[in-house]
């Protein structure tokens, strides 16, 4: 979600304040941050998936902070993941010793949990993945999710297959992007 603002001191633009926006978001904390330029403008993206109040500080040098409670509004549009588990049993695909924990040499699946945050109605929802970890070395899958409705989730009709390495080591952590 992009929030636009503008800051200004007397009609005339504020360049180079630093402006934060902050939002307790169901548990989380949703931090954007950015620095005004030359026409006191900056574009704010924060991850925010619920309406309710954020705090909005401006700060530049020479200036006392400026605080503002704003309200934002939740998107219309906002699909994210509510869950993950991790397949490792043999079933659709998967190869591993069936702990549930991604380990070397195992091709484990994802199966991710959607949901639609925002407050419409999202139709031909689906999920890829990607990584530029080198400790993968293949990742195949596309999960169908079909329509959700706003608040709706869903397990949707498959898995994301991820092949790790067999040399990775006991500390690794997987990294993707979904």
């Amino acid at each position: 979600n992009s929030y636009p603002v503008y800051a200004e001191e007397d009609g005339t633009p504020l360049a180079d304040a630093w402006v934060t926006l902050y939002k307790v978001d169901d548990d989380d904390d949703v931090i954007a941050h950015g620095v005004t330029d030359a026409a006191g403008s900056v574009l704010l993206n924060a991850p925010i998936r619920y309406a309710g109040t954020a705090m909005l500080t401006v700060t530049s040098q020479n200036f006392a902070p400026y605080r503002l409670e704003v309200e934002v509004s939740a998107p219309d549009s906002r699909i994210g993941y509510e869950s993950i588990a991790f397949q490792d049993d043999g079933w659709d695909g998967t190869e591993g010793n069936a702990n549930g924990i991604p380990e070397a040499g195992e091709t484990v699946g994802l199966e991710v949990t959607a949901k639609n945050f925002g407050t419409s109605q999202q139709t031909n929802v689906h999920l890829t993945a990607e990584s530029d970890d080198p400790w993968v070395e293949n990742i195949t899958g596309d999960v169908q999710y079909g329509t959700l409705d706003a608040g709706q989730s869903s397990t949707g009709d498959g898995l994301i297959l991820v092949a790790i390495a067999p040399e990775v080591q006991h500390t690794w952590s997987l990294h993707l992007n979904l």
